[in-house]
């Protein structure tokens, strides 16, 4: 199939029941959890949101999003906490998607990159 745009895309996984989890690491980010929440509306994810608790909440009412008990809140205390977090669950199984919400870049890769409890495999 020839995909002309984003849209086309989006219509050819809405209605198939496939859906994958995010993990939004540092998702106090209002506009990270702003694209999370929308595509979750749409059926397309499982948002797994990991940071402070009450400021993602705060966000989501800022949004006016419906928060339901599907979405996955874990609170943590901290950038590296949340980035270790979010890497553990793609490691187990328990996210697919690893996304950068409100912390900086280099705090997700040295999660990643960790060689003991990171996404490191030995290998390019």
């Amino acid at each position: 199939m020839l995909y002309t745009n984003f849209d086309d895309i989006l219509k050819s996984v809405e209605n198939t029941g496939f859906r994958k989890k995010v993990a939004l690491v540092g998702a106090e980010d209002i506009h990270a959890l702003h694209a999370v929440l929308n595509v979750y509306e749409k059926g397309l994810i499982q948002p797994v949101l990991i940071g402070d608790e009450r400021e993602i909440k705060k966000g989501i009412n800022k949004l006016e999003a419906e928060f339901t008990q599907d979405i996955k809140i874990y609170d943590v205390k901290g950038k590296e906490e949340a980035a270790q977090l979010g890497v553990k669950f793609i490691k187990s199984n328990e996210a697919d998607f690893l996304m950068k919400g409100s912390l900086e870049t280099s705090q997700l890769l040295k999660a990643v990159v960790d060689k003991e409890k990171g996404l490191y495999t030995g290998a390019v």
